[in-house]
């Protein structure tokens, strides 16, 4: 069984260590005794278990009250003789057992996957659809009938519509000497510049962080003097006498 007690609760008996739900599958398919299995000492580890979790978690008692009563069902029928007779008709053998225990299984990953459906849609929002008219019918053909089994196999049919595809996206490389060659260009043209004329000109942050450290770069390589008259005010790149990149 795929669900919450495989990835937090393990047993570990004489025959046997592992997941719980493991340990049934491996008696369903007659890899182990069942008779050789310690229900009682299945029923002690998991309430010692119990006991270390901080919070009672609903879905991990559902899925041991199903799977121990289903090894108590399998090992009394291996243990007690049994024959059916015309007052205990109700009494399921073990094929029929092992076919609600899959149907279980299927009700158990559906539910698993509407709710991260459920959760992924939580951060959409979608335009309201337009209430029809007063007055107006709707046509709706309920004679085909649905069972639970038709719902599941549409839920499977229509995953990967739901699965949002990753879209790549190409980072693009800045460089800080080619902004340090656009900001001696302009200073050619006229020998003063504010940086934030430079920064208008260019369309991303990324850029214009670049164009301040390349500001910088040409002040520490003594091509340009940058000053500001005031803390926060706009900063004047001023090329120095006879200089080249």
């Amino acid at each position: 069984m795929i669900g919450v007690i495989r990835s937090g609760y393990n047993l570990s008996l004489k025959n046997f260590e592992g997941p719980l739900d493991l340990l049934l599958e491996l008696i369903q398919n007659e890899k182990l005794d069942i008779t050789e299995i310690s229900i009682s000492s299945i029923t002690d580890q998991y309430l010692i278990y119990l006991k270390t979790m901080q919070l009672f978690n609903v879905d991990i008692a559902s899925e041991f009250f199903v799977i121990a009563a289903t090894l108590v069902y399998i090992k009394t029928r291996k243990l007690l003789p049994f024959s059916r007779d015309d007052e205990n008709e109700d009494i399921m053998d073990e094929k029929e057992l092992i076919e609600k225990l899959k149907e279980y299984r299927k009700y158990r990953i559906l539910a698993r996957y509407l709710w991260q459906l459920k959760e992924a849609g939580d951060v959409y929002y979608s335009r309201d659809y337009s209430i029809p008219v007063a007055g107006t019918s709707i046509n709706i053909d309920y004679s085909e009938k649905l069972e639970i089994g038709d719902l599941i196999r549409a839920a499977f049919r229509y995953k990967g519509v739901f699965i949002r595809k990753p879209i790549p996206i190409k980072r693009r490389e800045v460089s800080v000497e080619e902004k340090m060659t656009t900001i001696m260009n302009l200073l050619n043209i006229k020998r003063i510049i504010k940086f934030s004329e430079l920064a208008a000109r260019e369309e991303t942050k990324i850029d214009k962080v670049a164009s301040f450290l390349g500001g910088l770069e040409l002040s520490f390589r003594q091509k340009v003097l940058l000053k500001q008259l005031s803390l926060f005010s706009d900063i004047d790149i001023i090329k120095k006498q006879d200089t080249l990149l």
